[in-house]
């Protein structure tokens, strides 16, 4: 029998924290791109890996 894990232990390693401080500072700089709707930011991220 597996043993349950808590569903919020991933949200207190070192990489998430951090990765959660840069989101936040970037945020904060104004660097996230926006979009309209889920589908106009599915768009871009498909575009982005096409172009990879």
């Amino acid at each position: 029998m597996q043993a349950e894990v808590n569903d919020e232990t991933r949200y207190h390693t070192e990489s998430w924290i951090a990765a959660e401080r840069e989101a936040t500072e970037a945020y904060k700089r104004g660097g996230l791109k926006s979009f309209k709707s889920v589908q106009e930011m599915a768009d871009y991220i498909e575009a982005g890996i096409e172009s990879a």
